[in-house]
C-alpha cells in the first residue's frame, strides 16, 4: 500500500481513539508524517512514513530520560526487555539526554482497526509498566 493511501487509513483510526488529535498531514515533497493523540494520560506518536517501498505505521511512546547513576546497568536492563519483556515494540534511544522511547513499526497494509487499537492500548499498557519498573530499578 502506497504512503498517501496508508495516510488516509490511519486518519480513520485515530479519532476512534482520541478525537482531539490532530490528522496526519502528508506534504507532497515529504516521506513521513505524524501526529500525537492522548491515552490514558500517555502523549503518543503516531506516526506513517514510507520503508521498503509501501506506508509504515509507527506508534512511539516517550519514556523517561536516561538515569545519571547507573546508566550501564539501565542500558543493560532496556536490552533486556527488549529480548524477553515487552511482547511489543523495543525501547530506542534519542540523541543524548533525550527519552528513553517504546517504539513500534508495521506496514499499513492489512492493518485494522482492532489491531491498531490493540497496537496502541498494548504500547501504553507496556510504557506504564516499564515506567513503574524504571522507578523501582533505577530511583532517583
Amino acid at each position: 500500500m502506497d504512503l498517501k493511501s496508508s495516510v488516509r487509513i490511519l486518519n480513520e483510526y485515530i479519532p476512534r481513539i482520541d478525537k482531539k488529535a490532530k490528522q496526519l498531514v502528508l506534504e507532497s515533497d515529504k516521506t513521513a508524517t505524524a501526529t500525537f493523540l492522548q491515552y490514558q494520560g500517555l502523549k503518543i506518536e503516531v506516526g506513517a512514513f514510507l520503508g521498503d517501498n509501501e506506508g509504515n505505521l509507527y506508534v512511539s511512546v516517550g519514556l523517561v530520560p536516561p538515569p545519571k547513576k547507573n546508566l550501564e546497568a539501565f542500558y543493560k536492563q532496556l536490552l533486556l526487555w527488549n529480548n524477553f519483556a515487552t511482547g511489543i515494540g523495543h525501547f530506542s534511544l534519542g540523541p543524548g539526554g533525550t527519552p528513553v522511547f517504546l517504539f513500534f513499526r508495521r506496514p499499513v497494509t492489512g492493518l485494522d482497526y482492532e489491531e491498531f487499537e490493540t497496537i496502541v492500548v498494548n504500547m501504553a499498557k507496556t510504557a506504564f509498566t516499564t515506567l513503574v519498573m524504571i522507578k523501582q530499578m533505577f530511583p532517583g
